[in-house]
């Protein structure tokens, strides 16, 4: 069973995701200026100065309502609640649970943040192959994905499954 102190070791870890998140975001506007690109690997990767008004991967960002960012910050708020309450109250022995939940706060801690901060988010990351692009994104994004990928390999464990089924403390 994990215990306080290791889940504060994953705290620490958000943070991290966090932070490194805020720097690389600092860096590319005190850098670059909106929609200026540096190519990095031609044909393949670029840093792109953008807003992202929308959500994951620019979703909804042509949408011209003012209340977007509203709700999209009040869905952030909720689901962090969830997420730090599930964090808080997990039973579990497993560290890819843990550093999952922790990558997916800090994530979305850093895209929560700059939401509030500006109205949107800033991305910058630019993956194409040739004129191809996937959807501009940054390291929060990143950190979210990987801690979701990281969730479901948990959640297809056995071992997992076995623990989850053992009462936590609280109850």
């Amino acid at each position: 069973m994990s215990t306080w102190k290791d889940r504060a070791n994953y705290l620490l870890a958000s943070i991290i995701v966090f932070l490194l998140d805020q720097i690389t975001k600092k860096v590319v506007t005190q850098g670059m200026t909106q929609h200026e690109t540096i190519t990095v690997v031609p044909d393949f990767l670029n840093i792109t100065y953008i807003h992202n008004r929308g959500a994951v991967f620019g979703l909804g960002s042509s949408v011209t309502s003012p209340y977007l960012s509203w709700g999209l910050s009040i869905l952030s708020v909720v689901s962090l609640a969830v997420i730090l309450v599930y964090f808080l109250r997990l039973n579990v022995r497993s560290h890819t649970t843990f550093f999952g939940l922790a990558l997916v706060l800090g994530g979305a801690i850093g895209n929560l943040y700059d939401r509030l901060r500006y109205g949107y988010v800033i991305d910058f990351v630019d993956v194409h192959w040739f004129e191809h692009h996937w959807p501009f994104f940054n390291v929060a994004d990143m950190s979210i994905c990987i801690g979701v990928g990281l969730l479901l390999i948990s959640m297809s464990s056995k071992t997992e499954q076995a623990d989850a089924a053992i009462p936590s403390e609280a109850e």
